[in-house]
């Protein structure tokens, strides 16, 4: 037998004994009764027989070159080290499935991360990320990729290729744009884009059409792509801090939306297909410009939060007495003259905040309001109060104060539940004042 033949069969037994040391990957059922070695030394000792290693917030500065020896590890935990750089031979740890790299000092994920073809959830939250190498995309297990609170300014096209990619967080980096062929990402769950200083987003968004959850707050938009009104399986919504001025017009095609956020914006109106948002149960449109609300904005009959403060309006939609699953209104610092009588028609009405409007008189006030607990109507022009106070039997929470109240009502002295009633800074008669904490001795007064 020749040299060369025998050099070929010794390199074909060496080959051999070199796959099967690397075992194929544990199930999860395996994976999950396997020992976690919190020891890299213990770890090393027994190299082939490690599938989950978990070193976090063991101060670590570095991470030994060794660490390529454990061949068959499925799950490393570094979290919450101080490891700035990553070691050659991590990425020699092809049968990886979960590498979890949060809190740390990480700068760059190199070229090596390809090799981790079993990948399936990638942490790198709250690093000093400003790279992520392109050859992230052969990672096409990955489930779970995490970019949060880092210093990336842009997202590489690659990530695209993540065909099976279910959870995607960027927030808090400097991205200015988005890969444009983010529409690839059919399985994506939830999206979160927010913190940033993106200008617009990429028409194809719309084809991501399993999303149930988007997070596009503090950015830079100022419109959105009409395309975003594709996204049938949306259920939460969050474009806070932004510079929108309008939405798209058949922005009611959401119609899984259970939760809106669009507070702190430049919204003057709200699209009249608004009101086909059926599911919605939560509204924070806080800090914008409008005027008015859709004329059927009452057909949002699942609502039980809204929060509305600091805008313009003036009066509410008839339509808005519909509302009987209300339990929260916050209207505080609008514009409203006159206390909003539709509102006496919200029987599930639980708090309601009318501060710092200019309402002058009340006419319809909590007494037809039989579950209101609290109410604040603090720092307006009031100085004549209406309706029987006594007929609100849960009310445990009043503000008046800083009006121009000089007389309350007799009904006053039938409140039972009343815990709290704040009149400091009226124009009371000292009668007035004197005869309060007496028929209340119950009650919490400050004059």
């Amino acid at each position: 037998m020749s040299l060369k033949n025998v050099l070929l069969i010794l390199l074909t037994i060496s080959l051999s004994f070199s796959v099967q040391a690397q075992k194929k990957l544990r199930s999860p059922k395996q994976l999950k009764r396997a020992k976690t070695y919190k020891s890299l030394d213990n770890a090393l000792s027994n190299a082939k027989r490690v599938y989950k290693l978990d070193l976090s917030n063991q101060k670590l500065n570095t991470l030994p070159k060794e660490i390529g020896k454990l061949i068959n590890l499925q799950i490393l935990n570094l979290s919450g080290n101080r490891i700035t750089y990553l070691p050659e031979g991590l990425w020699k740890l092809t049968n990886l499935q979960v590498l979890k790299i949060a809190e740390n000092q990480v700068i760059e994920i190199p070229d090596g991360i390809g090799n981790l073809k079993n990948l399936e959830e990638l942490d790198l939250f709250n690093n000093r990320l400003q790279k992520l190498s392109d050859k992230i995309g052969r990672c096409t297990k990955l489930r779970k990729l995490e970019l949060g609170w880092n210093q990336l300014t842009q997202l590489t096209d690659s990530v695209n290729l993540l065909a099976q990619l279910e959870y995607l967080s960027v927030e808090q980096n400097k991205i200015t744009h988005l890969p444009t062929h983010i529409g690839n990402l059919k399985k994506l769950k939830e999206l979160k884009l927010f913190d940033n200083q993106i200008t617009s987003l990429p028409e194809d968004i719309g084809e991501v059409q399993n999303l149930p959850k988007l997070s596009i707050g503090k950015n830079k938009l100022k419109t959105l792509p009409s395309s975003i009104t594709q996204l049938v399986n949306l259920s939460y919504f969050n474009a806070q801090n932004n510079l929108l001025t309008v939405l798209p017009e058949d922005f009611g095609n959401l119609q899984k939306l259970t939760s809106i956020n669009l507070q702190n914006n430049k919204l003057r109106s709200l699209p009249k297909s608004f009101s086909q948002l059926a599911l919605l149960t939560e509204i924070e449109a806080q800090y914008n410009l409008l005027t008015r609300l859709p004329k059927d904005f009452g057909k949002l009959k699942q609502l039980k939060t809204i929060n509305l403060n600091h805008n313009r309006l003036s009066v509410l939609p008839q339509s808005m007495a519909l509302l009987d699953s209300l339990q929260t209104l916050d209207l505080s610092y609008n514009y409203f003259a006159t206390f909003p009588t539709v509102l006496s028609k919200a029987s599930a009405l639980q708090e309601l905040n009318l501060s710092y409007n200019g309402i002058k008189r009340i006419e319809a006030i909590p007494g037809n309001f039989p579950a209101l607990v609290y109410i604040d109507l603090s720092h307006n022009k009031i100085y004549s109060l209406g309706g029987d106070l006594s007929k609100a039997p849960k009310l445990e929470h009043l503000d008046l104060s800083y009006n121009k109240i000089m007389l309350i009502p007799k009904d006053y002295k039938k409140f039972k539940s009343l815990r709290y009633l704040n009149l400091k800074s009226n124009q009371l008669y000292k009668s007035q004042k004197k005869n309060v904490r007496k028929y209340l001795p119950r009650t919490q007064v400050i004059l």
